[in-house]
């Protein structure tokens, strides 16, 4: 669910804190338009427009993709990337871990709390 905001937020804020870039460039925003379109096919979902067979077929599809695509990853990584890389990665993938973590339990949980 804050994926989309973040991303555009952390374009906004690289932009502004580039370094040794033009002022032309540095007025140009990328937008993360995965992300965009990904709250748009959220929202038309939402709206019950596609019969309920498609949707698990298309999860289906999705399934299998998703699949491939993490085999894949997993089949070029190896031990000593990691270690050449150094901690810098872990340190991030575990903060964002602990961020998408309690952030959406706090999310659910107090949207699920103002519904009620």
């Amino acid at each position: 669910m804050l994926l989309a905001p973040f991303l555009v937020i952390l374009g906004v804020w690289l932009v502004k804190t580039s370094h040794g870039v033009t002022q032309k460039q540095k007025k140009k925003i990328t937008i993360p338009w995965f992300a965009l379109f990904f709250i748009v096919v959220a929202g038309f979902n939402s709206l019950d427009l596609v019969a309920q067979s498609v949707i698990v077929g298309i999860n289906a599809i999705d399934t299998f993709l998703l699949t491939m695509a993490m085999t894949a990853l997993g089949m070029e990584t190896s031990i000593d990337k990691f270690k050449n890389v150094g901690m810098k990665p872990i340190y991030l993938a575990a903060i964002l871990f602990l961020w998408l973590l309690f952030g959406g339990f706090y999310i659910v949980k107090y949207s699920l709390a103002l519904a009620c």
